[in-house]
């Protein structure tokens, strides 16, 4: 059973997904939770507080990737692991909310602007996250160009962003399609397509 700290999170996670952080209060989150007031206030004392730790949970905890201390493997097999991140991270993340309302493929996004607004070190956190993430690709990249897995004139660097850029545009493009539980089929199709590309 989740403890009752856990408990408010997700109850807090899918009221914000549901409707944005402006338009949910503190009392609407107390009310779906069903906890009194008092112990409610006894984990969390303000939205904003609240909400930090919704989006640290959902950004930096289970679905993320520790990429500064990965082990060496494979541009495949990288591959491999990146996609399987995305399909958990979205899978997970969405239907978690047990619905099918496809506007919530927008909110995961709106969330993380949100985040950007009213949390200053969540900002902060997320470049980094993304630097580490990149720096990882090229580290990765790099050991493939090195141990003759992939051939390419294309500079390690460019070589990264593209695999990243091809991730970030096909989830915008699917947001505004409304199919974000699509998204790695086509990520892995094309970043599939790329590695036969670049393969010696």
């Amino acid at each position: 059973m989740k403890d009752t700290k856990e408990f408010i999170l997700e109850t807090a996670y899918t009221l914000f997904m549901q409707s944005g952080y402006n338009a949910v209060t503190m009392n609407d989150i107390v009310k779906q939770t069903g906890l009194s007031k008092g112990a409610f206030y006894h984990y969390f004392g303000s939205k904003e507080q609240l909400f930090e730790e919704v989006v640290s949970h959902v950004f930096f905890g289970d679905f993320s990737r520790d990429y500064v201390n990965m082990p060496p493997m494979s541009l495949k097999e990288f591959l491999e692991t990146e996609l399987d991140m995305v399909k958990v991270r979205h899978h997970t993340l969405l239907d978690a909310l047990r619905t099918e309302d496809k506007r919530l493929d927008i909110n995961y996004y709106t969330l993380i602007f949100d985040a950007f607004r009213i949390l200053p070190e969540f900002k902060k956190r997320f470049e980094q996250y993304k630097s580490d993430r990149l720096d990882t690709w090229i580290r990765v990249i790099a050991g493939a160009r090195k141990s003759g897995e992939i051939n390419s004139d294309m500079p390690d660097g460019d070589l990264a962003r593209i695999f990243v850029y091809l991730n970030q545009g096909v989830g915008m493009s699917f947001i505004m399609g409304n199919n974000l539980r699509q998204k790695y089929r086509e990520i892995g199709q094309l970043w599939g397509h790329l590695y036969d590309m670049l393969k010696a």
